[in-house]
C-alpha cells in the first residue's frame, strides 16, 4: 500500500511539480513550452516546495522517489489548509512565492481559483487521462486529483467465500445489485441521510 501512494505521489508531484513550480511566476509563461522544456526549468531551479497541510511526515518519505528521479529536492513544510491557503492568496503578487505545490481539498478549489494565483495544468502530458473530479468536485484544468479516501469492507466468512468476493467496484456494484439484503439496506441508509 504504501509502495503504492509512493508511487502515486511521484506521478501526481512529477506532474503538479514541474508545472506549477516557482519558475511558473507571471514572469514565466509555460503555455508554450514543451514538456521537456518544462522539465528542463525545473531541474535547472533544483527545488520545489510543497505544501500539503496533512501528512507532511509522511510526504517527506514518500517524495523520496520523485527526488531520486528528477534531482529536485523537495521541501514539505508544516502548514495548515488554511494557512497553505492564506499564504498563496498574500504571495500573489511576488515576483517569486515560496509555494510551488499546494495541496487542497477539492471542496476549496473554487475559492483559491477565483483569487488568479493557480495555472492551468492542461500542458501536462496524458492531462485528459488524469483524474479531473474528486469529492463531487469538477477540478477542470488547474487541479488534479490524486488522493481518495480510502474504504474498508468486512464480510461474514461464513456467508460468503473469499473466491466470491467482489475484485473491482465493478464487482461491488453487481453485487450489490444481486443481493436483495444489501438493496434494503442501501434504501433504508440513503432514507437516514
Amino acid at each position: 500500500m504504501q509502495k503504492n501512494i509512493r508511487k502515486l505521489l511521484s506521478i501526481g508531484l512529477t506532474a503538479a511539480a514541474l508545472a506549477v513550480s516557482n519558475f511558473a511566476s507571471a514572469s514565466t509563461d509555460l503555455s508554450g513550452k514543451s514538456w521537456s522544456e518544462i522539465e528542463e526549468l525545473a531541474k535547472k531551479e533544483g527545488k520545489l516546495t510543497v505544501s500539503v497541510w496533512y501528512l507532511q511526515p509522511q510526504f517527506r518519505n514518500f517524495v523520496k522517489e520523485f527526488e531520486n528521479q528528477y534531482g529536485i529536492k523537495v521541501k514539505v513544510p508544516e502548514g495548515t489548509l488554511d494557512g497553505n491557503i492564506n499564504k498563496l492568496i498574500a504571495e500573489k503578487n511576488l515576483e517569486t512565492g515560496k509555494m510551488d505545490v499546494v495541496v487542497l481539498n477539492a471542496d476549496r478549489l473554487g475559492n483559491v481559483a477565483k483569487n488568479d494565483i493557480l495555472v492551468k495544468l492542461n500542458n501536462l502530458p496524458n492531462f485528459d487521462k488524469l483524474n479531473h473530479h474528486l469529492q463531487g468536485v469538477e477540478l477542470g484544468d488547474m487541479a488534479l486529483g490524486y488522493w481518495g479516501n480510502q474504504t474498508g469492507l468486512a464480510y461474514d466468512p461464513m456467508r460468503i467465500k473469499e473466491e466470491e468476493l467482489p475484485q473491482s467496484w465493478a464487482d461491488m456494484e453487481s453485487y450489490i445489485d444481486k443481493s436483495k439484503k444489501i438493496r434494503l439496506f442501501r434504501s433504508k441508509w440513503r432514507q437516514l441521510g
